[in-house]
């Protein structure tokens, strides 16, 4: 699990994730960090990606090579 106070850093522009085992990632991630240009969260076992990925209006770059995907919204 990712540690909540992540979520506080609202003007966060890039978050690496990158061999974590992450089963997902959480909703908090594209709710909160509305200015995030760059998400790489490659290297994990992510599985599908929540509605809310489109809520990142900044967002240019996202790395999700080497996961487990299977539902892409």
């Amino acid at each position: 699990a990712l540690p909540p106070q992540l979520f506080l850093k609202t003007t966060l522009c890039k978050l690496v994730l990158t061999g974590n085992e992450l089963d997902s990632l959480p909703v908090e991630i594209f709710q909160q960090l509305k200015d995030l240009r760059e998400l790489r969260a490659g290297h994990n076992r992510i599985t599908c990606l929540p509605e809310e990925v489109h809520q990142l209006p900044h967002l240019e770059h996202l790395d999700l090579q080497h996961n487990r995907l299977r539902l892409v919204p």
